[in-house]
């Protein structure tokens, strides 16, 4: 089969998921796959049991090309083939005991195992479950088909299909538990999909009505089961997965998920069926109940985004290092503007910076990479009260966009409002400067893009504070001046608790707080290039070495939101500190109005730790 390009198609449109766990290590590590379910699940089960008499395609399974569970087991979790069902298991290697047709409960004995069955035929040819394997338990559908087509009238269609959508509901938490039993510590469950979008079910509004009705109430009845089940087996973590949602939204706009045709089944169109796997691929439904590979191989992204939530909010991380970035980006623009002030005693000197910085943060085991472009406007005045001492005050109002991951994975627009209070003494050539400050944060538009055009969206918020002290000495000869800093700062930032909404495993993510004392040595070179009675023009270079001296930064922690899965606490490494610090500018005046222009770089100190860029261009004005 020509999967490849199919494959290649995959990547264009559902690769986000797998590029989002591309750039960092999994907080979770998964070493084995174990499946229960029915024919969306068989890799090859009942073809290899009926010589392939059932399902009866070139691929053994229900479909053109691989099921999502394999995708899921060797793209994803890269855990090499997934194994058949032959009556023994290593326990070592993935595995798959799904079987077309398996209903939920045992009616159908042996031909082929419903779910309860593969679980004791598991158990009873030694099979277990390691601390780190991940399994998956899929079932109903079968239970609802075979219902429906049963159905010999449509009075009292919708209490019949009630009836079986409860039990097969409670079947499948019936053997979700009896997995918790056995030993199994991670199960992802998917729902029903929306059967009445498939073919078999879309061909009127009534039979497609009471498909879709059959679906939701399964489902419905599965989310209060598993809640129940759940409590009852706090040592397992149950996901479940939505499906339903899932398949709607593809219906809803198939082109954006690549797909021509999501109302006919392939294998009933001779242009499809004899088509190469590509383009059949561009249809969603292989046969009247069962997707194409590629819409198994967006299955397995969707699957990825559950399974590894706990590694994808270590996204959110970057929301608390913006704003200590921000807050003491901030603060050092304060400590210039006293450095800088040069007004007359009981004058007040105004001051307005346009300010841009722009960074990154490199990826590691623990964190994503992320880059920033922020920029804005500094605005305030200082004041020279007389006896050395100088006070002031600033206001910074910025914003911009941060892009994290590999293809962008996240977005967001940060926008930071900020004061500060002023405060320096000089005597002679020695100087003192500090500030305190103070701001909010809005983290607005955030997008974290999870299958194919499907993204989770929220709005944040937070808030930062700060308090940064220097002191230097100016050693002047001539034209030169030579001024070594050492600076010391505390700088903390909180980040409000929020919920993503979407389709594809949002996750509500609880506030995080980070809190760090900085500290910094410089080496300041100035020279006065020009000197005349209305005009001055000077011009500086500085050196230095920053780090954090201690950094303090909370764990992710977060839970699925609208599931039954447990809370869960990622770890992130700290963020990088200012490394080699390297600047230039000039500044000068021209009769009562003053200019500066000036660069700051930190090259980035620590793992993960990358440059970060500060750029500001301003005029002050004495009044």
């Amino acid at each position: 089969m020509s999967l490849n390009r199919s494959l290649v198609r995959c990547v264009l449109f559902a690769g986000v998921a797998w590029a989002a766990l591309a750039d960092a290590a999994s907080a979770q590590t998964y070493n084995r796959l174990v499946v229960f379910g029915d024919s969306l699940s068989d890799n090859g089960n009942l073809a290899l049991a009926t010589n392939n008499a059932l399902p009866g395609y070139p691929s053994q399974r229900f479909s053109n090309g691989p099921v999502w569970v394999e995708y899921l087991n060797s793209t994803i979790l890269n855990l090499g083939p997934l194994q058949n069902y032959t009556g023994s298991a290593t326990n070592g290697q993935s595995i798959d005991l799904a079987f077309g047709g398996a209903r939920t409960d045992t009616l159908n004995g042996l031909a082929p195992p419903g779910i309860p069955t593969q679980i004791s035929l598991y158990s009873a040819f030694g099979g277990t479950f390691g601390p780190n394997n991940l399994v998956t338990l899929w079932g109903g559908a079968n239970d609802l088909f075979q219902g429906l087509d049963a159905l010999s009238t449509p009075v009292g269609a919708q209490a019949t299909m009630a009836g079986i959508a409860t039990a097969g509901a409670g079947n499948v938490a019936a053997s979700a538990a009896q997995l918790s039993t056995l030993g199994a510590k991670t199960v992802l469950i998917p729902n029903v999909p929306n059967l009445g979008l498939t073919p078999s079910y879309n061909i009127d509004a009534a039979t497609s009505a009471l498909a879709t009705y059959s679906a939701a109430t399964l489902n419905a009845n599965l989310l209060a089961d598993m809640r129940a089940t759940a409590a009852a087996h706090p040592g397992t973590n149950y996901i479940l997965m939505d499906t339903y949602s899932i398949l709607n939204a593809v219906v809803a706009d198939p082109s954006a998920f690549g797909f021509t045709n999501v109302t006919q089944a392939c294998v009933s169109v001779p242009s499809c069926v004899n088509a190469s796997t590509a383009a059949q691929n561009r249809y969603l439904f292989w046969d009247d109940v069962h997707p194409t590979t590629y819409a198994h191989y967006l299955l397995a992204q969707a699957a990825a985004q559950y399974v590894y939530a706990p590694t994808l909010a270590l996204y959110s991380g970057s929301l608390g290092e913006m704003g200590v970035t921000d807050r003491k980006a901030a603060a050092e623009r304060g400590l210039d503007r006293l450095r800088d002030h040069a007004g007359s005693t009981d004058k007040n000197d105004y001051f307005v910076d346009a300010i841009g910085n722009f960074g990154s943060s490199k990826a590691t085991d623990e964190r994503y990479k992320y880059d920033y472009e922020t920029g804005g406007v500094n605005f305030g005045l200082t004041r020279n009260i007389g006896n050395g001492f100088t006070l002031g005050a600033a206001g910074n109002i910025d914003t911009g966009k941060v892009h994290a991951g590999n293809g962008n994975v996240l977005s967001y627009d940060p926008t930071q409002f900020s004061a500060d209070i002023l405060a320096g003494y000089r005597s002679g050539q020695f100087f003192v400067n500090g500030t305190l400050g103070a701001g909010v944060s809005l983290y607005n538009s955030w997008k974290r893009k999870t299958v194919g055009p499907l993204a989770n969206t929220a709005d944040s918020s937070g808030s930062a504070f700060s308090t940064v002290a220097e002191a230097g000495y100016d050693f002047k000869t001539g034209m030169f001046t030579l001024t070594p800093i050492a600076r010391l700062g505390f700088i903390a930032a909180n980040v409000d608790s929020f919920t993503e909404n979407g389709i594809v495993a949002p996750i509500h993510y609880n506030s995080r707080t980070i809190d760090a004392v900085t500290g910094a040595a410089e080496l300041r070179a100035s020279a006065a290039v020009l000197q005349d009675k209305d005009r001055q023009v000077n011009i500086f270079g500085l050196v230095g070495y920053g780090d954090f001296l201690s950094y303090h930064g909370d764990t992710v922690k977060g839970i699925l939101s609208n599931n039954i899965s447990q809370p869960f606490v990622s770890q992130l490494t700290k963020m990088g500190g200012d490394g080699l610090l390297l600047g230039a500018g000039v500044n000068g005046a021209y009769g009562a109005m003053r200019f500066n222009v000036s660069y700051r770089a930190g090259l980035g100190a620590g793992h993960g730790s990358g440059a970060q860029h500060q750029v500001t261009a301003g005029l002050r004005y004495e009044f």
